[in-house]
């Protein structure tokens, strides 16, 4: 999933226009890096579908952007872009994602960015046992039916253009 996601978010960078090796550099570190909190969270819990997961087991997840945040900024070379994206991933264009339930103009430019091509792997890449991927049309359909008010519209749009081979 964070290879994924890591993948994506260099392209959608690049679709973007953004040409700097530093930031497709950052994109990729964040992007492999953005679920490092989960690595403290129980397995039973994190495998366990969304649906059944009590309100302590869902705490205990979304505690995890925070606790990335933490890891990585003890970390003394880690970009703090890098940082931010751990910590923001989950964030949304509405304010309401996780851990702050931020405004859009809080939120760093590359987590945007990240939260996007994070979504759409949840959808098109297997990560989760007994997730089945679907393509990447009915992935969009999906991110588009349910979840665009929180995706960054300049990265869902230039995601949408990758996956349907139209130039800039």
């Amino acid at each position: 999933h964070s290879l994924g996601v890591s993948t994506f978010a260099v392209m959608i960078g690049k679709e973007l226009g953004w040409n700097s090796t530093q930031i497709h550099f950052r994109l990729a570190l964040g992007g492999l890096f953005h679920d490092i909190g989960k690595k403290e969270i129980p397995r039973e819990i994190l495998v366990k579908p969304r649906v059944l997961l009590s309100l302590d087991e869902r705490r205990t997840i979304e505690s995890h952007a925070t606790r990335g945040k933490e890891i990585l900024e003890s970390l003394k070379t880690i970009p703090s872009e890098v940082v931010a994206i751990a910590y923001e991933h989950h964030e949304d264009m509405i304010g309401q994602g996780y851990p702050r339930g931020t405004s859009k103009r809080e939120l760093h430019p590359l987590s945007r960015v990240v939260h996007v091509a994070n979504k759409f792997c949840e959808y098109a890449v297997k990560y989760h046992p007994g997730v089945t991927p679907i393509s990447a049309s009915e992935a969009i359909g999906k991110l588009e039916v349910s979840e665009a008010a929180g995706l960054d519209p300049d990265a869902f749009a230039a995601l949408k253009r990758l996956l349907s081979g139209r130039p800039l």
